[in-house]
């Protein structure tokens, strides 16, 4: 009988073991302060953060990065796809992270196969469990977006009167601005401007783009808003912006329905520091956005 306990005992201390290897391994450990790297092996398409609003993530090759929006944020899902293969992992807060660098490149255990498919939805989050007809399309029409160069001539040269003066933020001598709006059958473009009058280099960490829907739900109609991540198709790759100089700076994001009292709330994360500049963008001026055939 004790032989058979120590056994059971055994075992239960083995199963524990085996859980919190489980755990580290597949949980990402994320800070406000600090940016976390995760590395795939192959170029990022998609990454789908469950928590919404949480965190922010960018994605630059086969790199994506990773950082707290707010201190506690909640404990999230994270899905990551690499052309036909899929990551899943847990993003946790922490103040003080002991590992900044995640190497997927040899990773085998957190991968799976195509046969875990996801498809792009009217807002660029992505839904699992679709056909991999429906993803060939997805990666058709995602060949089919417009060149860095294309999008950006065409966004530098908006004409005059129609270039936005209203939406703006200002903070410790820099100044953003979004310049133009235009979308065509697939994406929304964007023109910002940003003016750093300071003598002091204005390192950009993340740009954040999130469309917030605003609805009335309930018997009494409580206003509530639903927040959706958007991932940029085109982005730049300079984000620093010398001191007593202006860049311009030009974005794509997927084309998604657009609700009357909806927003999209563009976010830029300083490098280094805790300056966090915003500008909202209400549905009125995406509505009124310059159409590029």
């Amino acid at each position: 009988m004790k032989g058979r306990m120590n056994k059971y005992l055994l075992f239960l201390i083995l199963i524990s073991t085996f859980c919190k290897a489980q755990e580290v391994k597949d949980t990402i450990y994320v800070s406000e302060q600090n940016t976390v790297y995760l590395v795939y092996p192959s170029e990022v398409d998609l990454v789908n953060i469950g928590v919404v609003g949480d965190y922010y993530a960018k994605m630059d090759m086969n790199s994506v990065f990773l950082k707290a929006s707010k201190p506690n944020a909640q404990t999230s899902s994270l899905l990551v796809r690499c052309q036909d293969n899929y990551y899943f992992a847990v993003i946790k807060y922490t103040e003080s992270p002991t590992k900044i660098n995640y190497d997927f490149r040899n990773d085998k255990d957190k991968k799976t196969t195509k046969t875990d498919t996801s498809k792009q939805n009217k807002i660029g989050i992505s839904n699992v469990n679709d056909s991999p007809d429906e993803i060939d399309d997805i990666k058709r029409d995602r060949l089919n977006v417009f060149s860095k160069e294309v999008v950006s001539e065409r966004l530098k040269n908006t004409p005059v009167n129609s270039e936005i003066k209203t939406l703006g933020t200002y903070s410790d001598k820099i100044y953003i601005s979004v310049s133009s709006i235009a979308n065509d059958q697939t994406h929304f473009y964007f023109k910002i401007i940003v003016k750093n009058t300071s003598s002091i280099d204005y390192k950009i960490d993340i740009v954040n783009f999130q469309y917030i829907e605003v609805f009335k739900k309930g018997l009494f109609k409580k206003k509530q808003e639903k927040k959706n991540d958007l991932f940029p198709t085109i982005k730049p790759k300079d984000l620093i912006i010398k001191g007593k100089k202006n860049k311009v700076l030009a974005y794509a994001i997927p084309l998604f329905a657009l609700n009357e009292k909806g927003k999209l709330s563009i976010q830029f994360r300083e490098y280094s520091g805790n300056r966090i500049m915003t500008i909202i963008v209400n549905s009125e001026y995406l509505s009124n956005a310059l159409k590029i055939e």
